[in-house]
Order: structure tokens, then C-alpha cells, then sequence
């Protein structure tokens, strides 16, 4: 009986990041690549999620964002900083304007009854290279009210670090 309930549990608790769409796009003809959705923090009220991705040579941080209260806005522009484990600061700007709803924030069934955002960030080549060397100590959201700012824990801290890997390892591999 134990050794059923390890094999029905192991999917569950192991969940590896990994390329989850690798593809040219019939119309721009554009490669695209993106991670998995991936936990940044669930601790504390701030719970996040991230992914990279990479279209034609540039690459984004895509995040989701449970946040408590209602309908908010983030306008276009808008930084996130991250503080790394080196104690640089990279900031990353919004693409486009964002508001927030029920399940935007959401990765699946949980958490898809609360408000919340899907935000884009564009990441230069100053802010890669940053992300490709140091782990995330603390990361700060600026809102119209004000910002928001976490610390970063334990193994989530590489999150960044790891997926940025996965998208390298990926266009070296289809070259």
C-alpha cells in the first residue's frame, strides 16, 4: 500500500521545470520558446509564479501574480526589481498595461477564484546577463499605490537562474 500511494504522490511532488512550447508560429514565422509555469513564491500572501520566454532572440519574464483585493491596474511601464544574492538590482519594465482579474493570476485550478495579474517583462541584454549568474534574494512590484516587495527563499531563489538555462540549452541544441 505504501508503494501505491509513492507512485500516485511522486508526479505530484516532483514537478520539474522544463520547455513547454518549442515552435516556429505558421503566420510570423517566429521561434518561440517557453518554460513552465514555475512557483517564485507562495509564502506569506505573495504568491507567484514565473516563466521565460524567448521569441525571436528576445527573451521575457512572464508573471502571474495572486494579489489581495479587487480590480487594480498596472499601468504600461511599470518596474519590477529584483535584488540578487550579489546585491545588484535588476529592473525589468512592463510591456503593456495590465488588469487584474479573477484567475489572471492563477496557474491551474488553485488560487483561480482570486484576483490577480499576468504581467510581460522584457529582459535587455544588461538584465540577462545579471539573471544568467545571480539568484533572487528579494523582488519589488511597483503599483499606482506604491509597491509590493518580497524576499525570495531557498531553491526558489535559482528559479530564474534554471530556466534561463533551459532556453540557452534549447536554442544551442537547434542550431
Amino acid at each position: 500500500m505504501k508503494k501505491v500511494i509513492f507512485f500516485v504522490l511522486l508526479p505530484i511532488a516532483v514537478r520539474a521545470q522544463k520547455i513547454e512550447e518549442n515552435k516556429i508560429d505558421e503566420f510570423t514565422k517566429h521561434h518561440i520558446l517557453r518554460t513552465s509555469w514555475e512557483f517564485l513564491s507562495h509564502a506569506g500572501g505573495f504568491y507567484t509564479h514565473v516563466r521565460i520566454s524567448n521569441i525571436e532572440k528576445t527573451y521575457y519574464l512572464d508573471f502571474k501574480w495572486i494579489h489581495d483585493g479587487e480590480v487594480d491596474a498596472i499601468p504600461e511601464g511599470s518596474k519590477m526589481m529584483l535584488k540578487m544574492d550579489n546585491d545588484s538590482i535588476v529592473t525589468l519594465t512592463t510591456l503593456q498595461s495590465a488588469v487584474s482579474c479573477r484567475g489572471c493570476g492563477a496557474v491551474g485550478f488553485a488560487g483561480s477564484t482570486g484576483y490577480g495579474y499576468e504581467l510581460t517583462f522584457v529582459i535587455d541584454e544588461k538584465a540577462l546577463d545579471e539573471l544568467d549568474r545571480s539568484t533572487i534574494k528579494k523582488i519589488r512590484i511597483y503599483t499606482p499605490d506604491g509597491y509590493v516587495e518580497h524576499e525570495i527563499k531557498g531553491k526558489n531563489s535559482s528559479l530564474v537562474v534554471n530556466e534561463l538555462a533551459l532556453i540557452h540549452n534549447s536554442l544551442a541544441s537547434n542550431k
